[in-house]
């Protein structure tokens, strides 16, 4: 790969993390059609090779290899037999061929894949045929860089799809959460987009790794596992048992909410606190308030707790306090709006009011 590398520096071509791939496929596409015109007196266009490439790639899934004869007939039938010794193939030591690096298979089937399902429309069951096998790492993130997201997180709210190709899809859209949101608002937008955050509940998730997602309500029943892993993630404690004895689950550096050893009175005080916040903040919802300057004041000191409020101790370690704040000899606490709108969000999914700081508390 070194003389396309020093291609790209002799043409001051530049480089970044959207276009490093078509840029060095460019250069080899134009080398390989200039060595064919060369000794064999044809022309190999790079609409032709890379057509050629994105089908062999899917010929190669999940084995990683495919016959040399199979190969062959594909290349045959476009009309160009010396496509099959082109430089991005090479023979393993049983005899097969498969791509220089996987990292070339993972980028050309992901395009394929993405293809069909254009084609298809992303209908369910062509989800469940094209996604019926585990990805490979690098095709779920080229896919996540390049696919439409309105299809992909319509496709993930559907529950019809197989769960493989749920695993599957579920995974490309983690690849996007990535970054430094909050784990509760990583949350919120996972339960958004799959529906609800029951949404795993009879599901059989495969290789899919969650990180710092906040998972405190949410719902694992009947949850079957494969080779998926709960990084830095707070975890509902109501499933510690089920999920730490479940096969097929790392469990790597989580919490278990709600904390162990909070004393029954300072978790009566919390859930009496919650109560009065929620209240306040539906009504702040209410658009015609927020019109007014007065109301829009008033508003913000809801949001306020004192420092020597009972239930202080308590929704600190529930993640609800956000910051401490100085007024004149007064210290108090702002409450973290996020959370707040994280739970009016399971209100709207039909859950009561009491459900929900029950839910939250424990």
């Amino acid at each position: 790969m070194a003389e396309y590398f020093l291609d790209i520096v002799r043409e001051g071509l530049s480089l970044n993390q959207q276009t490093v791939f078509p840029t060095i496929l460019s250069l080899i596409y134009r080398r390989e059609g200039d060595k064919w015109s060369r000794e064999v007196n044809q022309t190999m266009p790079p609409e032709l090779q890379e057509r050629f490439l994105t089908e062999v790639s899917l010929l190669m899934w999940p084995d990683g290899s495919a016959s040399p004869e199979l190969v062959q007939l594909f290349a045959d039938e476009l009309g160009h037999r010396y496509l099959s010794k082109h430089h991005l193939l090479q023979p393993t030591l049983d005899g097969q061929l498969q791509f220089e690096h996987h990292v070339w298979r993972d980028w050309f089937m992901a395009r394929a894949l993405m293809e069909r399902l254009s084609k298809s429309e992303w209908t369910p069951r062509a989800l469940s045929s094209l996604l019926s096998d585990p990805l490979p790492e690098y095709c779920v993130s080229f896919f996540a860089m390049q696919t439409d997201q309105d299809q992909l997180k319509k496709a993930l709210a559907d529950p019809s799809v197989s769960d493989s190709a749920y695993s599957n899809l579920l995974r490309i859209f983690l690849w996007g959460l990535r970054g430094d949101r909050d784990p509760s608002v990583r949350a919120k937008v996972l339960a958004e987009t799959l529906g609800s955050s029951d949404a795993f509940k009879f599901r059989r998730l495969q290789k899919v790794r969650f990180e710092m997602i906040d998972f405190r309500a949410w719902g694992f029943e009947g949850t079957t596992f494969e080779d998926v892993v709960f990084g830095f993630c707070t975890l509902p404690r109501k499933y510690e048992k089920a999920l730490q004895n479940a096969k097929g689950v790392t469990i790597a550096d989580c919490d278990w909410f709600p904390t162990e050893g909070l004393a029954e009175e300072v978790v009566r005080s919390a859930r009496e606190s919650l109560r009065n916040v929620l209240r306040r903040f539906i009504m702040s919802t209410d658009p015609l308030k927020l019109r007014d300057e007065v109301a829009k004041e008033q508003m913000s000191r809801d949001f306020h707790i004192s420092e020597d409020d009972p239930a202080l101790r308590c929704l600190m370690k529930l993640g609800y306090v956000r910051m401490a704040l100085e007024a004149s000899s007064e210290k108090y606490y702002l409450l973290d709006k996020t959370r707040l709108e994280e739970l009016l969000t399971f209100m709207r999914e039909g859950r009561s009011l009491e459900r929900v700081v029950s839910c939250i508390v424990g």
